[in-house]
């Protein structure tokens, strides 16, 4: 086989798997996948946020309890 050949060959080969891939990221079918993969780290900031609220309210229950204990004795 000529490298021409070769060349030519591997050329349409990668131009193919482009088309391919260009086809399949601007289907509808993984719309969904892009969609929910972009929301990723909004979710986890609201994650954190309310996990540290969550940690901010026990802190206050516990500071609250001690010194409703506190007041009692």
């Amino acid at each position: 086989m000529d490298m021409t050949v070769f060349r030519t060959v591997s050329l349409l080969l990668m131009f193919g798997a482009f088309t391919a891939i260009v086809i399949w990221a601007y289907s509808r079918r993984p719309k969904k996948d892009f969609e929910e993969a972009s929301r990723l780290a909004l979710d986890e900031e609201d994650r954190r946020e309310h996990e540290r609220r969550s940690r901010e309210q026990e802190q206050a229950q516990a500071t609250g309890e001690r010194r409703d204990g506190q007041e009692k004795q």
